[in-house]
């Protein structure tokens, strides 16, 4: 066997065995990761207004910005795009309140239109 052809054999079976990596987080506490990690928490209190407003049985809309994924690109039903699945959510949890939904969702554009 030729030296090339011993050295690409050798590589191929050193790439099969199992490689032990550190579990996340083991060197490190599980919170510092977190910390790390996040880079906003975000302020909730417009959600929770839209909340009270469906537990009320007032009128809400739901809005959804994007590009294809968002439009419903690849979806294997209308029913099945994402945004729709959201809508239908609220409408399941909030039955008193007028869910409008809105997708504006635009195929082949990228995500600093929305911004």
């Amino acid at each position: 066997m030729n030296r090339n052809l011993r050295l690409t054999m050798a590589l191929i079976a050193l790439s099969a065995l199992p490689v032990r990596r550190p579990v996340m987080g083991a060197e490190q506490g599980r919170g510092e990761w977190d910390r790390r990690s996040l880079l906003s928490q975000g302020n909730v209190a417009r959600i929770q207004h839209a909340m009270a407003k469906a537990r009320r049985g007032e009128p809400v809309t739901i809005a959804v910005i994007g590009g294809s994924i968002t439009q419903g690109a690849r979806a294997s039903k209308p029913q099945n795009r994402y945004g729709n699945l959201v809508a239908q959510w609220w409408r399941q949890n909030f039955p008193k309140s007028r869910i409008q939904f809105v997708n504006a969702g635009i195929g082949g554009t990228g995500s600093n239109y929305g911004c």
